[in-house]
């Protein structure tokens, strides 16, 4: 269905998940593309999460995420004010901010300066202690009023300042996509209208001049490794001139390393893993190694941070410290998956610290085509 309030580029708005508008959790976000009407009754949002709470410590330092979301599970961010209550009684209905999103629960006792609270959990009997800062009355948003209701002067200005927006249609039109950028070998099928927009959404912002992404190869030596790039121009038949951020060339005075690049070879940067982030055995992983990232999976879990992960491509094992890995992500139909933990049987395989590699860095049958030089990839 329509959203019951009027929606913009720009706007500040909150996501929940199906079935979850009554208890959260909401998601802060931003609306960074202008709306696009599937039909009368649904309007998809392209969305990049963001704290909203005035409490700058709670902000992550990772990279914003970005998602496509529907209109049906969004809703606007509730309003504080000044002349609200900011002592919270024992029993309140609140939100409370917490890992970058309001979550429901009930106060259940108060600290004697009433700048903190205890809040239990709405789902559950998890008990946390929240300054009063991350604190807001709980309200839900039903058929494009606030429940419970705002104070009467503040109700009033928010139904003339819904008024005069709804005067203002959403826009009607999908968005335009550059040929070059878009264009896909044979006609795909969609299951609707609004898998199709959703794709161009993520498709168009990808392969836009100057986005950051990562770029694979399908020359010998180089499988399940991706290299940190940019997108300088776009081509005809799919593909795009890239320049790479690590790679440079074998000038006399080195520069960044740019070459073409096919469509099907470039996808975003994968998000970041939380700080609290543990691998497990058998997990699949991308290894930083010589300016790029290898796909492998974790072979033995080592005392310090650190890992043993093995290379079916090259049947090696490296060992690596925590800051030189991440979770390995696939992407696939411009959505991200998590692949399932592997099982390979190692055989023939040999372990090398970092010190070591340095070392056979010249070394043939080691990584050998990853570690030619760039010139011999052009």
């Amino acid at each position: 269905m329509a959203p019951s309030f009027s929606i913009k580029l720009g706007d500040l708005i909150e996501v929940y998940k199906p079935c979850h508008a009554s208890n959260g959790p909401y998601f802060p976000a931003t609306v960074i593309r202008s709306p696009v009407n599937i039909n009368i009754d649904n309007v998809i949002l392209y969305v990049e999460y963001g704290t909203h709470t005035p409490n700058a410590q709670e902000i992550h330092p990772t990279p914003p995420s970005r998602e496509v979301v529907s209109s049906v599970n969004v809703r606007p961010v509730p309003p504080l004010f000044s002349f609200e209550q900011v002592v919270f009684k024992v029993g309140d209905d609140v939100d409370f901010f917490f890992r970058n999103r309001w979550s429901r629960g009930v106060v259940e006792s108060i600290f004697e300066e009433k700048a903190r609270y205890i809040v239990t959990f709405h789902d559950s009997a998890r008990k946390i202690v929240c300054p009063v800062y991350n604190l807001r009355v709980h309200r839900e948003w039903n058929n494009g009023a606030w429940n419970p209701p705002l104070p009467p002067s503040q109700r009033s200005s928010e139904v003339r300042e819904r008024c005069i927006k709804s005067k203002t249609p959403i826009h009607k039109f999908p968005l335009k996509v550059k040929e070059k950028s878009m264009k896909v070998k044979g006609t795909p099928i969609y299951k609707n209208s609004l898998e199709r927009s959703k794709l161009q959404i993520v498709k168009e912002e990808i392969f836009k001049n100057g986005a950051v992404v990562e770029v694979s190869s399908d020359e010998k030596g180089y499988e399940g490794s991706w290299f940190k790039a940019k997108i300088i121009e776009s081509l005809a038949d799919d593909n795009f001139w890239v320049e790479y951020k690590d790679l440079v060339t074998e000038d006399e005075v080195p520069q960044p390393l740019r070459e073409k690049a096919e469509r099907r070879h470039i996808r975003p940067e994968p998000p970041l893993a939380p700080p609290e982030y543990q691998f497990k055995f058998s997990e699949k992983v991308d290894a930083w190694y010589n300016d790029g990232w290898w796909e492998g999976e974790i072979s033995k879990v080592l005392p310090f941070s650190s890992y043993n992960v093995y290379f079916k491509h090259t049947r090696e094992e490296i060992t690596f410290s925590y800051s030189h890995l991440r979770p390995h992500r696939d992407w696939i139909k411009g959505k991200w998956s998590i692949p399932p933990a592997s099982h390979t049987i190692h055989t023939q395989k040999q372990v090398y610290s970092s010190a070591t590699l340095m070392q056979r860095s010249l070394n043939p049958t080691f990584f050998s085509l990853a570690l030619m030089s760039v010139g011999q990839r052009l």
